[in-house]
């Protein structure tokens, strides 16, 4: 005879989403069927800390990270189990075409995919993989996204988070979590480009149907136009920040700041529109997907950047609108918490993902 426990412990993970230059916390709890905003936090990382996605010190990241829980916005939780945020200059994501085989046959030939396509001896990754739905009920292969990432780097994020005395219960290429939280229900009829523009660096990633059909990393960030400010109108760089956050793109306002900021836009604009380019002429429309991109969905740091989105709309003649990281969370039409207002939750999209991990069945 069989017995079922009678309490089982399911863990519920926060999203911890790192970058080189931030930290930050996310708690989802749920109230039946009703998910809600319980915990967040942030913290700008001491310079150089993690570079290039990689942590110089792991102890020093593990007292960070032990503070900021401790000051939460709206006092501690519970769990120690973490979602954690891998860097996506130092993962790769692949979606491949399989013909229907058995699971054992499928991570062969996953690994052989992995052994020809990317840098890294097989040995030396870690990597996972997830069935890619189709839109379409009938179709002659399956889409499989696979996520690598180098042995080293794992072992080094968990070493910090248990040096913080938490437990890793998931790492995630940074896409795969943003992709999660502003994808309503996960899935799209027209593919579109998500345009994660962070504080120090940008990713695009192209997400048709169910899945995410593309990803890359650049070295164009917040930073950088604030340094660029700083510079063009001989100010420091707090005072540059908060003239990018009050003026934007507005020329009515101040059109310096503009001028300062092109030069970096134009660059944005023009890698973007290769990676659209690149989509529309060689890759894969699994499903006889619309090969050609619908929508910008601009998230990140720098998505609030007032007149952003018309600028590139303008430029790019591609529909650009600010993400909403609330559409697999609150019920429509709410955009936003009392806690977290919308403008500054774009900046958690990543952490809200991770958070959201436990809650695929909803």
């Amino acid at each position: 005879m069989n017995f079922s426990p009678l309490f089982k412990i399911i863990p519920e993970p926060f999203g911890l989403d790192l970058s080189d230059g931030t930290l930050k916390v996310v708690k989802l709890g749920r109230r039946g069927k009703n998910l809600f905003l319980e915990n967040f936090g942030e913290r700008d990382l001491p310079s150089g800390l993690i570079k290039d996605g990689n942590i110089q010190s792991e102890e020093t990241l593990a007292a960070v990270v032990k503070e900021t829980l401790a000051n939460l916005n709206m006092g501690a939780f519970a769990t120690k189990f973490v979602a954690c945020s891998l860097p996506e200059q130092k993962t790769y994501i692949r979606t491949l075409e399989l013909p229907s085989l058995e699971v054992d046959e499928m991570r062969e030939a996953i690994q052989w995919e992995i052994e020809a396509d990317i840098p890294l001896a097989f040995s030396d990754t870690n990597f996972d993989w997830e069935l890619i739905p189709s839109l379409k009920k009938q179709t002659k292969h399956l889409d499989v996204l696979v996520s690598v990432a180098p042995r080293a780097l794992v072992d080094s994020y968990a070493g910090f988070l248990l040096k913080a005395g938490l437990t890793p219960f998931l790492f995630e290429p940074e896409s795969v979590a943003l992709a999660r939280c502003i994808m309503r229900q996960g899935a799209v009829e027209k593919p579109v480009l998500i345009v994660d523009f962070g504080k120090t660096n940008t990713s695009f990633i192209i997400y048709a149907g169910r899945g995410i059909r593309f990803t890359s990393s650049v070295k164009i960030s917040g930073d950088m136009m604030t340094k660029n400010i700083a510079r063009a109108l001989n100010v420091d760089e707090k005072r540059a920040e908060e003239l990018k956050k009050d003026v934007g793109l507005n020329r009515e306002k101040d059109g310096r700041i503009f001028e300062a900021a092109i030069p970096l836009l134009t660059d944005l604009k023009e890698q973007m529109s290769e990676y659209i380019e690149f989509y529309a002429e060689h890759a894969l429309h699994a499903h006889d997907e619309e090969p050609l991109i619908s929508k910008i969905l601009l998230c990140g740091g720098g998505a609030g950047l007032e007149g952003l989105e018309k600028y590139l709309s303008t430029a790019l003649h591609i529909e650009t609108v600010t993400a909403n990281p609330w559409v697999n969370i609150l019920e429509s039409p709410l955009v936003e918490t009392p806690e977290l207002p919308y403008k500054e939750s774009i900046r958690y999209a990543t952490a809200l993902g991770l958070a959201l991990v436990q809650y695929n069945d909803l």
